[in-house]
């Protein structure tokens, strides 16, 4: 995979969806970050739009991040899609990895975003 360049980041904390942006941007400068409160706000940011890659927080009001993404993973294929939440256990990341999506452990680093990036093919 190319460097993405299109990014979105949907978390229900301010704070955590900045620490994200702020992770991202010290790796990809370039890369364009969308950013969502909640699973029914990424829905309307997508409609219509392709992103590269989505950093998708766990628990969140309303739409939890493993349903936002089995939605976003019919919708497009392509959109490379990462569970980001403290929750560690072993249940969170089997569901997350029978979804394709990958892991990462909050809080969100610059260090974490690379790793990531690195493990694409």
């Amino acid at each position: 995979m190319s460097e993405p360049s299109r990014i979105l980041i949907v978390d229900d904390s301010a704070l955590a969806r900045r620490m994200a942006r702020e992770a991202i941007r010290k790796i990809l400068p370039a890369a364009v970050t969308v950013e969502a409160k909640d699973g029914a706000e990424a829905l309307e940011k997508v409609n219509g739009d392709e992103f590269d890659v989505a950093f998708i927080d766990l628990n969140m009001p309303g739409m939890n991040g493993i349903a936002l993404a089995r939605e976003l993973s019919q919708r497009d294929h392509r959109t490379r899609l990462v569970l980001c939440t403290a929750n560690i256990q072993e249940t969170t990341r089997q569901r997350a990895d029978e979804l394709g999506m990958k892991f990462i452990a909050k809080p969100i680093s610059s260090d974490k975003v690379k790793e990531f990036l690195d493990s694409l093919d």
